[in-house]
């Protein structure tokens, strides 16, 4: 999972190089898909960062506890264990949840047409 988001974020930041080059600047179409993919995947990329941080937090939090703090740093320490902990998790699932194979049709428009069926009560 963690290559995937990787490669997703590297994307990521090679279409914001590529869209600030001129001469793509001046291409309108070729601006516009980069454009689109970059906004397809940004949700995807903000969330891996704060999963990235929210990770690198929580490390950090566990060796302030191993160092030997106080008792007091040492409660508010365990604390923030616990909410970092809780958070991790909540973005481990959403990140496995937006890397699900996405429906090909989920994009598309659709006409729907309703109309008075004839009998039944």
């Amino acid at each position: 999972m963690l290559d995937r988001l990787e490669a997703v974020e590297q994307r990521f930041e090679e279409l914001n190089r590529l869209m600030a080059q001129p001469e793509i600047a001046a291409d309108h179409q070729r601006m516009q898909g980069l454009a689109k993919e970059q906004a397809g995947i940004s949700d995807l990329v903000s969330k891996y960062r704060e999963y990235k941080d929210v990770a690198r937090m929580l490390k950090e939090t566990r060796s302030m506890l191993d160092d030997g703090l106080d008792e007091e740093m040492t409660a508010l320490a365990k604390e923030e264990v616990v909410s970092l902990e809780t958070r991790f998790e909540g973005l481990t699932r959403d990140l496995e949840a937006a890397l699900a194979p996405r429906d090909e049709y989920a994009d598309k428009d659709v006409i729907v047409e309703v109309r008075a069926g004839a009998g039944g009560d």
